[in-house]
């Protein structure tokens, strides 16, 4: 029986070692494939987001399920004693965190994470904090926002060795390599992933946007510093085939890949993320001159001085492309940065001030859709809006300089509007808790700790200030935030491994529960139904909307309506939530009602695109988008014949100025579409009044043009020819557009056509077909 119960035993200890390495690879996994995630643009209409989002929460639930796999074979808790905390007093307490300082990030990212449940359960939109928006694909919903906490919390109770933690940062600065080897590549024009970027000198890599690129790059070139001293450190003591490994081909490999991630930072041709690489960079040095050998800090300036020439050399010669607004990356920067100055004079910062201000006007004022009352509105700076809902609001109290931002550019703000002041305090403090208590922890073993040990804080301390310092002025995105939250875990994990280095109790093995079905059955269970919840959540949030996304990237692509109408009906099965896929159904009939008999087919198909935009508000109540889509669809029923649909539209187009009270412009826009209403509900006057209001205060061409375009087609129906032809004559002179153009051609041959005048009808008829190429070239 004893022997039996050994063999059981090691048998779990066998299973537990495995699950503990599973979990590894899945986090290092994450740091490659979540950042470098993306699909070709015509398989996927969220093609650079979605897939990064979908990894990083299937990544995160299967660690889940191993973790959980693993309480139940032990014998110990879920995180192992990391919250085991002496509160017997100050004294106690402060004995628990000069231990090990970086504790209190543990601290502070629990109560971060604790109110985020409880701005999640009081949000203003419930579901929309839960599982997200539809505006904003990678967002900071409740479910996302628990994938970067799972990942996070595993590694600092799994993270025992400085293998460990050196293998995460060659995983992250491998990332950054290859991240960077496809920017080059897209620049070159040798590999195009369809972003529509190759017409400009700014690359965006995987990541859809090249500030999220350049985000990416702050934290992967500081790791890719210290693995280069690393390896040079020990390049003296490393033996090949009897030789000692060449320190020269070390530095030359070190400072050509170093160079490479250079060269694709500064063809983002961003300036926050190249601002904040260089604090990141002057950290290193700083930390580095302050608490490593000099030999080691000489090293790490020498290649990084010799990387930045060779990345500036290389620069300069790479081909030019003929149509790019500036000749080569160096010369753009220079122009970007030359701006800076004139800009914060400005008070402009790239608009950021502007955003920031609007944004602080949310917390100051109640910002909910009109003629409604905000739930716990009183409370709303302290709580929050909720996660995942800045852009829904924001429109409401926005304005044409600010544009409608989907994000504060700032990520404290953007947590005080979505957070409340409890919820940026808990964020600072979590960033607070990391770089005091990463320097902290290096102030204290300055003389303890091995020169590798320091080095791997000064690592991590340089790729937190320059994200921290990207994070004043950028948008976070899982591409980058995925690497913050492991970058976190590892300032954790070092005085773990840095103890057991000089001879301390490594982590053993979990203690294994003793043989008993009726004892573990219990756990069993417990195991079992979360896991088979995980499982479901993975497949029914992440797999199928891939699939989802897919389908709907096809049924655009189509020209076969039924094709079409196919894919997008499987894209709204598999995932009925979020509302974009209701959306680009109604797109899709919209987009076919022109090519169908005109009749009783384009209307059944202009009614379904109709209902399809119901349902899409009825599921996201908040979208300005969805009701501007809504108006638009009731106009085409309008259009043909139904007025009852003419007045709903003109009342869905003043509910939808209510919601945007200081977008003057857009709302020239509306009142344009208000005019053709009245058009439908032969209100004549009432449309030439609304045309006269826009005419009265725009100077936008584009604007203009259409609304000189309505003021021509309402004479027309008055059947005035003169005064239509007069108003046609003076939209072409606003030199807009040529699709708003091409309508103006085509309504004047129209008129010319039918008052017998053929010569300017060919002349019109002309510019039309001229205008419709033009507008399909741009």
């Amino acid at each position: 029986m004893t022997s039996h119960s050994q063999r059981t035993t090691a048998t779990q200890t066998k299973r537990a070692i495995r699950i503990r390495n599973a979990m590894e690879v899945l986090w290092l996994v994450a740091a490659v494939l979540v950042p470098l995630a993306i699909a070709p643009t015509d398989w996927m209409q969220f093609y650079a987001q979605l897939p990064k989002v979908a990894a990083l929460r299937i990544i995160a639930g299967l660690i889940a399920i191993l973790w959980l796999f693993e309480w139940l074979l032990s014998d110990r808790s879920l995180l192992a004693g990391h919250f085991s905390i002496n509160w017997r007093g100050w004294s106690a307490f402060r004995g628990w965190l000069s231990e090990r300082p970086t504790r209190l990030i543990i601290l502070t990212t629990s109560v971060f994470m604790a109110w985020y449940l409880v701005s999640t359960a009081l949000s203003a939109s419930f579901w929309i904090s839960v599982r997200g928006g539809s505006t904003v694909i990678d967002g900071f919903n409740l479910y996302t926002m628990a994938a970067y906490f799972t990942i996070f919390l595993s590694m600092v109770t799994h993270m025992r060795s400085s293998g460990q933690v050196w293998r995460l940062i060659a995983a992250v600065s491998l990332m950054g390599g290859l991240a960077s080897f496809v920017g080059l590549l897209e620049r070159l024009e040798w590999l195009d992933i369809g972003t529509a970027f190759t017409r400009r000198s700014r690359i965006e890599s995987t990541f859809g946007n090249t500030i999220f690129f350049g985000a990416v790059l702050t934290m992967t070139i500081p790791f890719t510093l210290a693995l280069y001293v690393r390896l040079s450190h020990h390049a003296n003591g490393l033996v090949v085939r009897g030789r000692q490994t060449s320190t020269i081909a070390i530095a030359t490999l070190g400072t050509s890949y170093l160079a490479l991630q250079i060269m694709a930072m500064a063809l983002t041709v961003s300036r926050g993320p190249m601002i904040s690489l260089a604090v990141g960079m002057l950290t290193f040095l700083a930390l580095g001159s302050m608490f490593l050998d000099v030999r080691t800090v000489l090293r790490a300036g020498a290649v990084l001085t010799l990387a930045t020439i060779l990345a500036i050399v290389s620069l300069r010669a790479l081909p030019e492309r003929a149509n790019a607004s500036q000749p080569n990356a160096v010369d753009a920067l220079g122009n970007r940065f030359s701006n800076v100055y004139g800009e914060v004079a400005g008070g402009g910062l790239g608009n950021r001030v502007n955003i920031w201000r609007t944004s602080g006007a949310m917390l100051t004022e109640e910002a909910w859709l009109p003629g409604e009352d905000l739930p716990l509105g009183p409370l709303r700076p302290i709580i929050g809006y909720g996660p995942d809902l800045y852009n829904y609001l924001f429109p409401l109290v926005g304005n044409e300089n600010s544009g409608n931002q989907l994000h504060a550019h700032n990520h404290i703000i953007h947590e005080a509007v979505e957070l409340g002041i409890v919820g940026a305090a808990a964020y600072m403090s979590v960033l607070a808790a990391a770089v005091g208590g990463g320097f902290w922890l290096l102030y204290m073993n300055r003389r303890r700790f091995s020169e590798l040990e320091k080095l791997v804080v000064v690592a991590i301390l340089a790729a937190l200030a320059g994200k921290l310092t990207e994070q004043m002025t950028g948008i976070p995105r899982a591409g980058d935030m995925v690497i913050f939250w492991m970058i976190l875990a590892a300032l954790v994990a070092v005085p773990a491994f840095a103890h057991a280095n000089r001879g301390g109790s490594p982590q053993a093995p979990p203690p294994i529960l003793a043989p008993g079905f009726a004892r573990r059955l219990p756990k069993l269970i417990t195991v079992s139904a979360i896991s088979l919840g995980i499982v479901w959540t993975i497949y029914a949030l992440n797999v199928n909307h891939l699939l989802a996304d897919v389908h709907a990237a096809r049924a655009l692509q189509s020209d076969n309506p039924n094709d079409a109408l196919g894919h997008a009906d499987a894209a709204i099965s598999l995932a009925p939530f979020p509302a974009s896929y209701l959306t680009r159904r109604a797109d899709v009939l919209r987009k076919f009602s022109d090519k169908v008999p005109k009749g009783e087919a384009e209307r059944f198909m202009v009614q379904r695109a109709y209902d399809d935009r119901i349902s899409a508000l009825d599921v996201d109540p908040l979208s300005l988008n969805a009701r501007i889509q809504l108006a638009d669809a009731a106009l085409d029923l309008a259009r043909l014949g139904d007025k009852a649909k003419a007045n709903e539209a003109i009342e869905t187009y003043d509910y939808v100025m209510a919601m945007t009270p200081n977008y003057f412009r857009f709302h020239s826009e509306v009142k344009t579409a208000i005019a053709v209403a009245n058009i439908y509900l032969d209100q004549l006057e009432l449309a030439i009044a609304k045309v006269d209001e826009v005419l009265a205060v725009e100077q936008t061409p584009n604007l203009r043009t259409r609304a000189l375009f309505v003021k021509g087609a309402i004479y027309y129906e008055s059947d005035d020819n003169a005064s239509a032809i007069e108003a046609l004559l003076l939209a072409l002179a606003q030199n807009a557009r040529p699709s708003d153009e091409a309508q103006v051609h085509g309504l004047l041959a129209q008129i010319y056509l039918e008052s017998g005048d053929e010569a300017r009808a060919e002349y019109h008829l002309k510019m039309l077909s001229q205008s419709s190429e033009q507008s399909i070239a741009n």
